[in-house]
């Protein structure tokens, strides 16, 4: 039976204010982290709840790595799912989904473990640590950049219902087989929370993560393309504060072998 690790307390009390002086920007984090020429972009996901007290930090965090990219030359793209299990535990979090629960279990059953927990940072689909822990983020990231990813193009036709021409090209002679995952983040969210460990404050999010489908399957190292891919996009959400991130992920191990990202 997996467990639900709820992270929160002493161990993980870190306010927001006192994370921005931590980071900001990356001071004493980033050492002499140097990426390769055209270094591809790195994922770095985030599993984060409205109901968990140790989030918030977390979420700052995330939107530190997106906007400043503390690894010169690596792109970074940023997905915040927020999962569904602390719900029942005093304030309902609107963005929470059970799909993106099961997703954070995935990573676990790749890995052999019985636990997840938030809040939980992974990097590319190989790397996961507490959402706080910037050092070891920023390390993973550097890592993930130095390695050849598969080439992920998008270009989107604007208008009221949004296309994508998706391409898809596995480095030279690899053997890169995988699902291609749509996600569409939104950007410049806040939610004025009102009960459980969040109480009266107003949580402020980016990137997060308004759906996840699959829409398609990379074979063998072979490309793969979508010329003209319907996006779903629901009333309320903001234009101009929307994303699309193409994944390639392998479903066994859950690496990330590519990933690219679009506005909207």
């Amino acid at each position: 039976m997996r467990h639900f690790l709820l992270v929160c307390g002493m161990f993980l009390a870190v306010s927001a204010l006192a994370l921005a002086a931590t980071v900001g920007p990356f001071a004493g984090v980033v050492k002499d982290e140097k990426a390769p020429a055209n270094a591809a972009p790195v994922l770095v996901e985030l599993f984060t709840s409205e109901g968990c007290s140790s989030c918030p930090p977390a979420d700052l965090l995330l939107s530190r790595l997106m906007q400043e990219s503390p690894i010169e030359g690596v792109p970074i793209v940023a997905l915040g799912f927020h999962v569904d299990y602390w719900d029942r535990l005093g304030w309902k979090d609107r963005f929470s989904s059970a799909a993106f629960t099961e997703r954070q279990n995935q990573y676990a059953e790749a890995w052999k473990t019985d636990r997840i927990y938030t809040p939980q940072a992974v990097v590319d689909g190989r790397v996961e640590m507490v959402g706080t822990d910037a050092r070891k983020a920023v390390a993973a990231i550097a890592e993930a950049g130095a390695r050849p990813h598969t080439k992920v193009t998008l270009a989107v036709a604007p208008g009221p219902a949004p296309t994508l021409r998706i391409d898809v090209t596995p480095p030279a002679g690899a053997s890169v087989a995988g699902d291609v995952l749509l996600a569409i983040a939104e950007d410049g969210l806040a939610s004025d929370v009102k009960a459980g460990e969040n109480a009266n404050h107003r949580l402020e999010h980016m990137a997060v993560v308004r759906r996840l489908d699959k829409v398609g399957q990379v074979k063998s190292g072979q490309p793969w393309s979508a010329s003209a891919l319907a996006v779903k996009l629901d009333r309320d959400w903001k234009p101009g504060s929307l994303r699309a991130v193409v994944i390639v992920q392998d479903p066994k191990t859950r690496e990330i072998h590519g990933v690219g990202q679009a506005r909207l």
